[in-house]
C-alpha cells in the first residue's frame, strides 16, 4: 500500500506542477479594479432534475457554492463561471455566475461552452486525492517529501499537499522534460509585414521564429530494444532512464 501510495503522489507531484499556463482565468493581460463586496453579481440559476432534500442532501450547505462563487468574481479570481453539483449520477445543484469575460456583459448561462483545459489536475488528480483524504490515507497538511524520498533533504521537502493544490508551492509553471532528449538550435527569420483585419487598419510587424532540432541518441531511438522501451509515438521510443532523469 505504502508502494502505491507513493507512486500516486509522484503523479500527483507532477500534475500541479505543470500546465498553469493551459487555464485562460490565469492569463488576465487587463486586469479591472475589484468590485466592492456590495456589487451585485449576476446568477442563472437552472433546475436540477432531482431535489436534493430526496438524496439526503443539506440545502444549507449547497448555499455555500453561492457565496464562493460571488466572493470569487469579486475578487477577480474569474470573471465567471457554471458550478454543477451531482450526487448517485444525478444534478442536485446547477447554477452559473458572472459573465464571459472581465470585460463584457454577457452572462454566463447552462448552454455556455468552456475550453477544457489542463483537466488531468480536476478529473483526476483531485478526485484521487479527495479519495485518499476520505479513506485517512493522506492529510492535506502532510509533507509531499513523506511520500516523495526523492525530496527530501532539497529546497522542496517542506512543501505540502495543500500547498500543491492550491498552486502555492513556489514551484515553476512547467518543467520542460523534452529538454532532456533533444539538441536544440533557434534561428530566427527577418521580420515581415502583415495586414490585420479591415477594423484595424494599421500594419505592425511580425517575427518568426523557426526551431529546428535533433534527438540526441542517447535518449531516443527509432526502434524498441532492452534500453529504449518507452514508446513516445511511432518509431519514437525513449530510454528507460528517462523517468528517473525526469523524477
Amino acid at each position: 500500500m505504502k508502494t502505491q501510495i507513493t507512486r500516486f503522489i509522484t503523479f500527483l507531484f507532477l500534475l500541479l506542477i505543470v500546465g498553469h499556463a493551459g487555464s485562460p482565468f490565469f492569463a488576465r493581460t487587463s486586469p479591472s479594479p475589484v468590485a466592492s463586496v456590495t456589487e451585485t453579481i449576476p446568477e442563472v440559476p437552472h433546475a436540477p432534475a432531482h431535489s436534493s432534500e430526496a438524496l439526503g442532501i443539506d440545502v444549507r450547505s449547497l448555499s455555500r457554492i453561492d457565496q464562493i462563487a460571488k466572493e470569487g468574481i469579486r475578487t477577480k479570481a474569474f470573471p465567471g463561471c457554471q458550478v454543477v453539483v451531482m450526487k448517485e449520477g444525478v444534478p442536485v445543484y446547477e447554477k452559473c455566475f458572472g459573465t464571459y469575460t472581465y470585460e463584457t456583459a454577457r452572462l454566463v448561462k447552462p448552454t455556455t461552452m468552456y475550453d477544457l483545459a489542463s483537466l488531468s489536475k480536476t478529473t483526476g488528480t483531485l478526485l484521487a486525492v479527495m479519495k485518499l483524504y476520505d479513506s485517512g490515507k493522506l492529510k492535506l497538511t502532510d509533507k509531499a517529501s513523506t511520500f516523495l524520498p526523492f525530496l527530501r533533504s532539497t529546497n522542496k521537502e517542506d512543501i505540502t499537499i495543500s500547498e500543491l493544490l492550491f498552486h502555492e508551492s513556489g514551484l515553476p509553471a512547467g518543467l520542460p522534460f523534452y529538454r532532456l532528449v533533444i539538441e536544440r538550435k533557434t534561428t530566427r527569420s527577418s521580420s515581415a509585414t502583415s495586414d490585420k483585419p479591415a477594423r484595424h487598419r494599421r500594419k505592425r510587424k511580425i517575427k518568426f521564429v523557426r526551431s529546428t532540432f535533433q534527438y540526441k541518441e542517447s535518449w531516443m531511438s527509432k526502434v524498441p530494444s532492452a534500453d529504449f522501451m518507452l514508446q513516445v509515438a511511432d518509431s519514437v521510443f525513449l530510454n528507460n532512464r528517462f523517468h528517473d532523469a525526469a523524477m
